[in-house]
């Protein structure tokens, strides 16, 4: 669904609530030329995932030095040349750790008391390899609860004059149209979807011409989007230095009009192609890492992501067809791997879409304005056939207007849909593994619709897609 101009307002189908997470604020901390002190924090049960995000107010490169789990074992460690389980990233004026941004289990987000050192560079320090004396002036941890990963990601696009976009239909232009078609394609590989997009006009910078400026631009024109969770796209004529800048690994979250409030892309020519690069830096911000560095060093922790060896040219790399790899070709058959999936459904940039509850049964929320994405494993699992179902997703159409659910899985599952929590007096279909099923729910509708998805008990893995449009 997209707004233009950074309208606000309801989806089409429905008003929509993001889901809330938890925060931890640790105060400020004096490091040293060894970094800071340990800090503990407590990571509560039922935690997810969380980001600590650091800001610091000197211009000063910043950066975790260390981060340790509960159990004891270093997750990072910048005094070591070791490859860290949960790397990190050193930026400008602000950075941010996700945990998990692996797969090694050793390094999720696991309850009890975590210790964190931090420290500040120079400038030109942009590996973090010598800490300085300075200061950090917030430390915050975002948790994330158990059972909203995923979702949808929203973005606020801005486009520099010589790109030649309309503001004032930004939507119904051919470039951008491609642009996000592209980028809403890698997200459905990832099994996530594209939330609310809002536009804006840049005044100037058709050209970038270092990281200063891009730093600049996203510190002066970033916005919070219509759920304060969207990623600013700065999409410009000339990036002089790149391709395309990412202000972290993860970008931060919750912190606007900072140096790293953002991604800057220059145009790569067609929509498509400057879609794929936006899918690229989009996965960088939500806290992937590339599969092979081709510098030496840093690439990321992922368990089915091969890593190019020295020497292969680029087109011989095993990561050479995913979209990760960091000289990847501009085509769109790129891929995203599961290991790479379970870390952006971790991402702090991903949201749900609270519907409500039904009754005493489990919440399934919308991620987007109009889809759902499951795991297959959330799903309580039913009884065979349609029939009274408890439990399910809240979803209020608009009124007197018929509704459409299809459904696509690679599991068997039931959906039925009532009017009542726990009935389905507007239907009830059976989908099998592989299929995809319609059910038309008749005008006129006056209130809540209850759907309920349950899977068969010997479906446990896969995933469920469920799309919510107007009946023709």
């Amino acid at each position: 669904m997209l707004y233009e101009g950074g309208a606000a307002g309801a989806t089409g189908l429905c008003l929509w609530e993001v889901q809330g997470r938890g925060q931890l604020d640790l105060g400020a901390v004096t490091t040293s030329a060894a970094g800071s002190e340990d800090i503990a924090f407590e990571v509560p049960a039922g935690t997810g995932s969380f980001t600590v995000v650091l800001e610091d107010d000197d211009g000063l490169r910043l950066g975790a030095r260390r981060l340790v789990a509960p159990d004891g074992t270093v997750v990072l460690n910048a005094d070591d040349e070791a490859s860290d389980l949960n790397p990190g990233t050193v930026y400008v004026g602000v950075a941010s750790v996700l945990v998990p941004s692996g797969d090694d289990p050793r390094a999720g987000a696991i309850p009890g008391r975590w210790t964190l050192r931090v420290a500040t560079y120079a400038l030109d320090d942009t590996l973090g390899v010598t800490p300085i004396p300075g200061n950090v002036e917030r430390i915050r941890v975002l948790t994330e609860p158990v059972g909203v990963e995923g979702g949808a990601v929203d973005l606020h696009l801005s486009f520099s004059p010589a790109l030649g976009v309309s503001f004032t239909a930004p939507s119904a232009d051919a470039w951008v149209t491609a642009l996000l078609g592209r980028v809403a394609a890698y997200l459905e590989r990832a099994h996530l979807v594209l939330g609310t997009v809002t536009f804006a006009h840049l005044g100037g910078h058709d050209e970038v011409p270092d990281g200063n400026a891009a730093r600049a631009l996203c510190t002066a024109a970033s916005s919070t989007g219509l759920a304060g969770r969207s990623v600013n796209l700065f999409l410009v004529q000339d990036l002089a230095f790149t391709s395309g800048f990412s202000g972290g690994i993860p970008g931060p979250p919750e912190t606007w009009q900072s140096p790293g409030s953002g991604i800057v892309l220059e145009s790569m020519g067609s929509g498509d192609a400057t879609g794929i690069l936006a899918a690229h830096e989009l996965f960088h911000f939500m806290g992937l890492r590339h599969t092979t560095e081709l510098s030496g060093g840093g690439r990321d922790p992922l368990s089915d992501t091969p890593e190019c060896p020295r020497g292969t040219s680029l087109e011989s790399c095993p990561d050479y067809g995913n979209l990760m790899f960091p000289s990847f070709p501009l085509r769109g058959d790129l891929d995203v791997s599961a290991a790479q999936t379970a870390v952006l459904w971790h991402s702090p940039w991903a949201h749900r879409v609270v519907r409500g509850a039904c009754g005493g049964g489990m919440l399934f929320d919308v991620t987007g304005p109009d889809r759902a994405i499951l795991e297959v494993a959330s799903l309580p699992a039913g009884p065979a056939g349609c029939g009274a179902q408890a439990g399910g997703l809240v979803f209020r159409p608009p009124t007197q207007e018929a509704l459409s659910i299809s459904v696509r899985t690679d599991a068997d599952l039931t959906l039925a849909v009532g009017t009542a929590c726990g009935d389905a007096s507007a239907g009830c279909v059976e989908v099998a593994a592989g299929t995809a099923r319609v059910l038309e729910v008749p005008a006129p509708v006056t209130g809540p619709v209850f759907v309920a998805l349950h899977r068969a008990s010997s479906s446990e893995g896969g995933w469920v897609d469920v799309r919510f449009t107007r009946a023709p």
